[in-house]
C-alpha cells in the first residue's frame, strides 16, 4: 500500500484512540468512537461495495492482522474483544447488547461482554449475540448466531449456531454430572450448576438457551424433547430426569 492509501486509512480511522501500524482500508467505513477503540497492526477492513460500521461508547479492543469484510457492523456500548488474526465475514453484525429488553421496548438490557479468541474464523452474515466468547481458532459458519460460548477449535452452524460437544470434557455413562457440566457449556458459565438451578435462577437459560439445550441433549445423550417439554423444565433436576427415563425405554410426559 503506497503512502496516500496509508495516510487515507489512518484520516478515515483518526477516531480511534490507538490505531497500529499499516491499516488498510477499501472503501470509506463509517466508524464512530464516543468511547475506547483500539486497533493492532495491519488491520484490514473492507467497506466495498457497502460500508461496515464500527461504533463504540465502550471500550472496543481489536488485535492485530484482523479482517473484516464489507457490509459489517460492530457496536460496542460497554466491553468487546477482537483478538490477532480474526477473520470476520462481508455482513456480519457483532454487539455486546440488546438494546431494549425484548418483552419491553422502553427498557434498556444490560450489556454483556463478547470475546473473539485468537485465529477465529466467522463466515459470512454471522450475527454474534451480547455475552458470547467464540474460542481460539473456532469456525463459525456463514449465517450462523452465535450466543453463549463456542469450543476452541470447534465448527458450529445454524441459528442457534450449534456446538459439537465431543471433546470439551463430557464424560460417558455418568449424566448426574454430564448434565450439569452440559448446561454450563451450552449456556456458557462459570461455572457448573447445582441440580437445583433452572430458568429462574439462571438468566441465559432464556427461550433460545432452551432451544440450545434441546439440540445439547439429543446430540449428546439421544434425548428428544419437544418445545413444550422444554417449557416445563424448571431445574437441572428435571433434566437429568428426562435423560434416565431416556436410558431405561421409558418417556416422560
Amino acid at each position: 500500500m503506497n503512502a496516500w492509501d496509508q495516510a487515507a486509512a489512518r484520516w478515515r480511522l483518526r477516531e480511534c484512540t490507538k490505531l497500529g501500524e499499516r491499516p488498510a482500508l477499501r472503501g470509506a467505513p463509517f466508524v464512530r468512537n464516543l468511547g475506547t477503540l483500539e486497533i493492532g497492526d495491519d488491520f484490514a477492513l473492507s467497506s466495498t461495495p457497502v460500508a461496515s460500521h464500527l461504533f463504540v461508547t465502550g471500550a472496543l479492543r481489536i488485535g492485530h492482522r484482523v479482517q473484516i469484510g464489507s457490509g459489517a457492523a460492530i457496536s460496542c456500548v460497554s466491553d468487546l474483544q477482537i483478538e490477532d488474526d480474526v477473520r470476520i465475514g462481508a455482513f456480519s453484525l457483532i454487539l455486546d447488547t440488546n438494546y431494549h429488553l425484548a418483552e419491553d421496548f422502553s427498557v434498556g438490557a444490560k450489556p454483556k461482554p463478547v470475546c473473539i479468541g485468537k485465529g477465529a474464523h466467522l463466515g459470512h452474515h454471522v450475527v454474534v449475540l451480547p455475552g458470547s466468547a467464540i474460542g481460539t481458532g473456532a469456525v463459525v459458519k456463514s449465517g450462523a448466531v452465535v450466543s453463549g460460548e463456542i469450543a476452541k477449535n470447534s465448527v458450529v452452524e445454524g441459528n442457534p449456531a450449534r456446538v459439537r460437544l465431543a471433546g470439551v470434557g463430557l464424560s460417558t455413562g455418568a449424566p448426574e454430572y454430564d448434565v450439569p457440566k452440559l448446561v454450563m457449556r451450552v449456556l456458557g458459565l462459570s461455572r457448573v450448576p447445582d441440580f437445583h438451578a433452572g430458568p429462574s435462577q439462571i438468566p441465559e437459560w432464556d427461550s433460545l438457551g432452551a432451544l440450545r439445550l434441546i439440540v445439547a441433549l439429543e446430540e449428546t445423550f439421544g434425548v428428544s424433547l419437544s418445545e413444550e417439554q422444554a417449557k416445563a423444565v424448571q431445574s437441572i433436576r428435571q433434566l437429568l430426569d428426562h435423560v434416565e427415563a431416556a436410558s431405561l425405554g421409558h418417556v416422560n410426559p
